[in-house]
């Protein structure tokens, strides 16, 4: 049964139906309709749940914000208002702000050797195919955020590296949030390796005003046969801000996902990690470190399906807290009976 909670986020959804459905409709509305249903089921999660007893979200989705739904023109310059510094690692940039791939990026489509980098909006016109098969493949009808996401998704980063090939530089992906009032914003990010190829790629996460933000992102990755990827999330938001990303990841046989999530500031911080290793030979490291103060929290929550055998996974969360702070960790490990 659906809650004036839940009512009003589907709302936004149901009062904008052509928008939402617009691009590819034939793609699209069976995505927002199940992610519907599953939203009206499911709605917010309270931390009478056990994945989310160390964390309440309630008060942040009980406050009133406007939704971000189409890119304000914008003329930003990357260097001058966010600098994300990796030594001795010599990076291209792409921005998102708001959740929308910033339309003046200087990477954008289709690459000379056949890897694309650029807006998932327009990568379902550019390689319809491609992102058909893959985009909600991940999804599953278990956690009212991440049906919220798929129900409210508009834009964000699509990465794909063919068969065979590495990515030609490391790539920075620099995510803004950037308002004036209160702002709820949603990001779909979909990441595809397939046999053989290799990436490396940095996301760092910043707000550049002080006022509150509820910001809701998802990345699916998918790492095909012998394919390696290597993936830094850096969170740096402000203290009013309250992010929720999940990040879920496929993986076959022989491939290598390492991923490590700093998470520096912010004032309410959820991440969750969902792996499947679905074939043998398969290898995931997931490591984490965080630095809350004052009354921050943050949780992270990881959860790796060993669905066949031969497969290796290591979890490593480590946190520094400081005043009032509050920090926790789950790690689930399932191994089904055909991977024992």
């Amino acid at each position: 049964m659906e809650d004036n909670l839940t009512k009003t986020y589907a709302a936004v959804y149901l009062n904008n139906k052509t928008l939402f459905t617009s691009d590819r409709p034939d793609l699209l509305e069976p995505i927002r309709q199940q992610a519907l249903e599953d939203f009206g089921n499911l709605g917010i999660p309270a931390n009478k749940l056990e994945r989310y007893r160390y964390i309440d979200l309630l008060p942040a989705f009980n406050q009133k914000y406007d939704f971000y739904l189409k890119p304000d023109l914008l003329n930003l310059k990357i260097e001058e208002i966010f600098q994300c510094d990796v030594p001795q690692l010599d990076m291209k940039e792409v921005l998102t702000v708001n959740g929308f791939y910033y339309q003046n990026n200087s990477i954008k489509g289709w690459q000379p050797d056949g890897s694309y980098i650029g807006s998932l909006k327009q990568a379902m016109h550019d390689a319809p195919d491609l992102v058909a098969k893959y985009l909600n493949r991940t999804y599953t009808s278990s956690d009212g955020l991440l049906s919220l996401n798929s129900l409210l998704f508009l834009d964000g980063l699509f990465v794909f590296v063919p068969k065979n090939k590495a990515l030609a530089f490391p790539l920075q992906l620099i995510n803004l949030l950037i308002a004036n009032n209160e702002l709820f914003t949603t990001q779909r990010n979909l990441v595809v390796l397939e046999e053989n190829a290799s990436a490396t790629l940095v996301s760092c996460d910043h707000t550049l005003s002080s006022v509150p933000y509820l910001s809701n992102v998802s990345t699916e990755i998918f790492a095909g046969r012998n394919a390696s990827l290597n993936l830094t999330m850096l969170q740096n938001f402000n203290n009013k801000t309250t992010a929720v990303t999940t990040t879920n990841i496929h993986q076959e046989r022989d491939s290598r996902v390492q991923s490590v999530i700093l998470t520096l500031h912010g004032g309410t911080v959820r991440n969750n990690f969902n792996i499947k290793l679905n074939e043998e030979g398969a290898d995931n490291q997931t490591h984490g470190l965080y630095l809350p103060d004052t009354n921050q929290r943050v949780d992270n929550s990881v959860f790796i399906e060993h669905i066949a055998p031969h497969c290796t996974s290591n979890q490593l969360f480590k946190g520094i807290l400081d005043d009032a702070s509050q920090a926790a960790f789950t790690g689930r490990i399932y191994v089904a009976r055909d991977a024992q």
